[in-house]
């Protein structure tokens, strides 16, 4: 499991996938940068408002980027397994004395892996970026990112499972859409804790235990907002922001929903005949 998780961390930073992501990522950052300056340079100079304006830009900039990581995600682990069957690299490895299972563990912790460092670097460097912009930092960094690692994770479970018996375009388009409607499933849910009515706020909470992705976006929105004294904050985003924020429970069900249908994708892929 080990190896075949090495060799696949080399070979997803080998894509030309991963570098153009890393190209866009900074042409990003400094997108963002530039315009979190220009914009906290004209707001308005009384320091609660600033506090609260200076954070929420973070957050905004932790929402977009969220996109490179959660794609990303999909992307490089879209044909896992599905396109090493459909190409035969797959029938050399399954002959071998080594468990199926094994080989899709591996596959994941190697993804996993850099998809982890990725996000990791891709979000702190988005809140360097807020700090240097507005001068305003955001506390427990590191609760906040690694709730934010969580999403790829999950997303990443998600493209795994799909892999072992769905066609790698299929696959692709299924996730993207999934991703798609986790989302607008956030949405929904803020909307309908905003105003109403309370069936909007179900239909997401629904959403969300289906495909647990943007909860994990929402909980580490609401450590951030916990620690500014504006109650404003969580509703100075509108739907990206958190007008209900997920519990810890919710953050406990998404670590089982990756452990769980990793787990499932292994058992489909040990009884596929290829």
């Amino acid at each position: 499991m080990r190896a075949v998780a090495a060799f696949t961390f080399k070979e997803a930073l080998r894509r030309r996938l991963v570098l153009a992501a890393g190209v866009l990522t900074s042409a990003f950052l400094a997108l963002f940068g530039f315009v979190a300056h220009a914009a906290v340079a004209h707001a308005a100079r009384d320091p609660l408002i600033g506090a609260a304006g200076g954070v929420a830009w973070a957050m905004v900039g932790v929402f977009l980027a969220r996109s490179f990581s959660g794609l990303l995600a999909i992307l490089v682990s879209v044909g896992a397994i599905s396109g090493e069957i459909e190409s035969g690299s797959l029938q050399s490895v399954f002959v071998r004395p080594t468990r199926r299972s094994s080989v899709l563990f591996g596959k994941f912790l190697g993804y996993g892996v850099m998809l982890v460092c990725y996000t990791a670097a891709l979000q702190g460097a988005v809140l360097v970026v807020a700090w240097a912009a507005t001068g305003v930092s955001v506390g427990r960094p590191w609760e906040v990112l690694g709730l934010l690692c969580l999403e790829p994770l999950v997303l990443l479970s998600l493209t795994l499972f799909g892999s072992t018996f769905l066609p790698t375009l299929a696959n692709g388009a299924a996730a993207v859409l999934l991703y798609g409607v986790c989302v607008i499933g956030g949405f929904i849910e803020q909307i309908g804790a905003l105003a109403g009515p309370r069936a909007l706020e179900q239909v997401g909470i629904v959403i969300s235990l289906v495909l647990p992705a943007d909860a994990m976006y929402r909980k580490a929105f609401s450590v951030v907002a916990d620690q500014v004294a504006n109650p404003v904050l969580r509703q100075l985003l509108g739907p990206m922001g958190n007008v209900v924020a997920p519990s810890w429970a919710m953050v406990v069900y998404g670590v089982c929903y990756i452990v769980a249908l990793t787990t499932l994708a292994a058992w489909v892929v040990s009884r596929r005949d290829v």
